[in-house]
């Protein structure tokens, strides 16, 4: 799947970017942690797993943090649009 740049709007990086070497206002995506993301989606939409085991599981495999509740915010807005 491909990821669009994002302009950095705020001082946290979301989770799934990271700032770009060349401009500081500018995000760019990491693929491997955003596929990531989409699957613990898919799984939640699935019912399979809830955001306490998602965030604890994307935590672990790609040592970056992500809170239940951060995750769960996430989902909903990201999900909604679709």
């Amino acid at each position: 799947m491909d990821y669009p740049t994002r302009p950095k709007l705020r001082a946290v990086i979301p989770y799934g970017y990271e700032v770009s070497p060349k401009d500081p206002k500018l995000l760019i995506p990491i693929p491997s942690e955003l596929d990531l993301l989409n699957h613990v989606y898919d799984l939640m939409d699935q019912k399979i797993i809830g955001s306490p085991f998602g965030s604890r599981w994307l935590t672990a495999v790609t040592g970056r943090s992500i809170s239940q509740r951060g995750l769960l915010k996430k989902y909903k807005h990201e999900r909604k649009k679709e």
